[in-house]
């Protein structure tokens, strides 16, 4: 499988553009994510292909002129999942965190969720580690259920979603005693 940024770029802003900005009663009433659409917009994402080296490039060179750096790998030659959960003690001190998206045969949670409703333009299937800081996660993250955002949601994704917040809320007080 090859890869090819363009491809995988309008492939990014077509999912952003016509699944990830649009209202959906899985999210109850909400958008999958009403933050995507107005980093795109505003060139606030990063995207790059690769796998470990970019990742850990990514954080070593974090700039916060993007909210959000994307890295795009050929999920035949990694699955990010194990590594990322290893990996984000590790950089809670840069206020970092990872979200990995593995490819799986299961399928998304979400039945709106099918690359053909929101326009795929390749056949490639790949994975994705999401680089971003890790206050603005749990802020939106807050924000969001406040808004009653996860009460349709799947058990698994919040169980996936509680977890998730209690390390970071854990994390950032652990940076926060040492500041």
């Amino acid at each position: 499988m090859t890869l090819e940024l363009a491809t995988i770029k309008q492939d990014l802003e077509n999912w952003v553009a016509n699944y990830l900005d649009v209202p959906s009663m899985f999210y109850n009433g909400s958008k999958p994510c009403p933050f995507a659409k107005k980093a795109w917009v505003n060139n606030k994402v990063n995207v790059v292909l690769g796998t470990k080296p970019e990742v850990v490039a990514a954080i070593d060179e974090w700039d916060d002129k993007f909210d959000l750096t994307i890295v795009v790998y050929d999920h035949t030659e990694w699955q990010s999942n194990e590594w990322v959960k290893k990996h984000n003690p590790t950089i809670v001190d840069d206020d970092l965190y990872l979200m990995s998206f593995d490819p799986d045969e299961f399928g998304p949670d979400d039945p709106n969720l099918d690359p053909h409703n929101w326009g795929s333009v390749t056949d490639e299937v790949y994975g994705m580690v999401f680089v971003q800081r890790l206050s603005k996660l749990i802020k939106y993250s807050d924000n969001l259920a406040s808004s009653g955002y996860y009460q349709n949601v799947s058990e698994d994704f919040m169980a996936y979603v509680n977890g998730r917040n209690l390390i970071c809320a854990e994390e950032a007080k652990q940076r926060a005693s040492v500041e």
